[in-house]
Order: C-alpha cells, then sequence, then structure tokens
C-alpha cells in the first residue's frame, strides 16, 4: 500500500512487489526463527557481514547454517546464562515451522521479520523492478527504492498519515495525548 501510493506510475505493480516480499520471506524463514530463538534467551541475535552501516547479514541462512551459529553465539556470550545451547536450539527447532510458508508467523512476516533482513533479501529482485543504482553510484537497489519512497512521502500534499489505519491511529493517539501531564520518568 505504502509503495503504491508513494511511487504511483512508477511503483512495481502489486503482484511483482508482493511476490517479491513472499521469496524474500521465505529465502530468510530460518534465519528469522534463529534470531528469535535467539532474542527469546537475550543472546545477541543477528551475525554476518555489513551489508549495510549497522546491518549484518549472514551468507548461509539455511537451517543447519543457522543451527550452528546458534551453537556459536551461545557457546560465545553464554557467561551469565543459565540457558544451555541445547535449550535455544530446542526453541529454534519449535519456532521453524512457523516461520516457513503456512506457520502462523509466516503467515504475518510482515509483523514477525525483520524489514531490514526483507528489504536485503529483495535486493536482487528490486533491480528487476526498476531499482538499479546508477553505475557510479555507491548504493545498493534496496538503499534506491527506500529514497526513492522517502522523497516521494516528502513530496505529497496530500495526508500520508491517511495511508494506513495504523498510521490514522497513531496521529490520532499524538493529538489526542496531553503531554503537558506525562511525566519523564521522574
Amino acid at each position: 500500500m505504502v509503495v503504491q501510493k508513494a511511487l504511483d506510475k512508477k511503483a512495481p505493480s502489486p503482484n511483482e512487489y508482493q511476490s517479491a516480499l513472499d521469496n524474500a520471506a521465505e529465502k530468510i524463514a530460518a534465519y528469522s526463527a534463529a534470531r528469535t530463538a535467539l532474542a527469546c534467551e537475550r543472546f545477541k541475535n543477528f551475525w554476518g557481514e555489513e551489508v549495510r552501516k549497522g546491518h549484518c547479514f549472514p551468507r548461509k541462512i539455511g537451517k543447519k547454517p543457522c543451527q550452528e551459529r546458534i551453537a556459536e553465539i551461545v557457546r560465545e556470550y553464554g557467561g551469565f546464562h543459565v540457558v544451555s545451547e541445547a535449550d535455544v536450539e530446542n526453541k529454534f527447532s519449535t519456532l521453524l515451522p512457523q516461520f516457513k510458508p503456512g506457520g502462523s508467523r509466516f503467515a504475518d512476516y510482515l509483523c514477525y521479520f525483520a524489514g531490514k533482513d526483507l528489504l536485503y533479501a529483495m535486493r536482487d529482485n528490486l533491480r528487476g523492478v526498476g531499482f538499479e543504482p546508477s553505475p557510479n553510484s555507491n548504493y545498493s537497489p534496496e538503499e534506491v527504492f527506500l529514497e526513492r519512497i522517502v522523497t516521494r512521502i516528502e513530496q505529497k500534499p496530500d495526508n500520508v498519515w491517511e495511508w494506513l489505519p495504523e498510521w490514522q491511529n497513531l496521529r490520532r493517539l499524538i493529538e489526542e495525548t496531553d503531554f503537558s501531564t506525562v511525566s519523564g520518568g521522574r
């Protein structure tokens, strides 16, 4: 919805975009489940090489590489944790079907999967639908995509907050909040 509204005629077709998102979610399902399993036990829940400032992503994201990395992270950072390697691996095994197609978390992957991971996993699809960076730029396809959306949102004269129900609710809450009565945690 946001992509269509922001990019208008320059947006990929809704089917192309949905297909790219679905493919990205399938691609990162095991990695998302592993990140969640680690986060549930308060471990570092990301790894890999830095693909963008502050965003690491692994080269291998299947079930087996994720199990191996879970074990390494628990061994490396397990000092004060009471949780064992087996506990986190069991959590991962329990979560994995929920993150795969047909699973409850996969059905709502926009809520349960990290947006930055989905966006990175869409990189090749974004190139294919017109978000190729210019030859001399240092931008990635996902950066081109985000820049175009943000620029268009900033240029839109209409009420952007009306695009999504959750944006409407947030605006209403902000408008109805009396910030003069909110204590700063003192």
